[in-house]
């Protein structure tokens, strides 16, 4: 019982931590510094930003696979709707432009179905005419 408690009073700290971190670096650290403070704060609402901006700038240096990881980090952070669909159509950019027009191919399906059953007409519209 008490290995549980102090356990979980460790992970609270360190939340806690990393959230006050996440303030006090906001707009002076790198954007990867305070995406991983965001998800060991908890905040994935604060993260999925901060890794979108890691694959604007992995993407303007060429560097696919990185911007490819950060979307699909951001993904598994929890984003719906919208978001969910924005970032499918960001992957299958991503693969398209700069890593593999199969797997672009694939993510082109994933973001139709999304935005087919989201029922965001722009953004199936997007995914189609890749």
């Amino acid at each position: 019982m008490r290995e549980t408690l102090t356990a979980s009073l460790s992970a609270l700290r360190s939340r806690l931590l990393h959230r006050r971190a996440l303030e006090a670096l906001e707009g002076a650290a790198p954007p990867a510094v305070l995406a991983r403070h965001a998800q060991l704060a908890g905040r994935p609402d604060a993260a999925r930003p901060w890794l979108r901006r890691i694959a604007r700038d992995a993407l303007r240096l060429g560097r696919g696979d990185t911007a490819i990881q950060a979307l699909r980090d951001a993904l598994d952070l929890g984003a719906h709707g919208l978001e969910r669909l924005e970032l499918l159509v960001l992957i299958a950019e991503a693969y398209e432009i700069h890593v593999d027009p199969a797997s672009a191919s694939q993510a082109v399906d994933d973001a139709v179905t999304a935005a087919q059953t989201g029922g965001e007409p722009s953004l199936l519209l997007r995914a189609l005419i890749m």
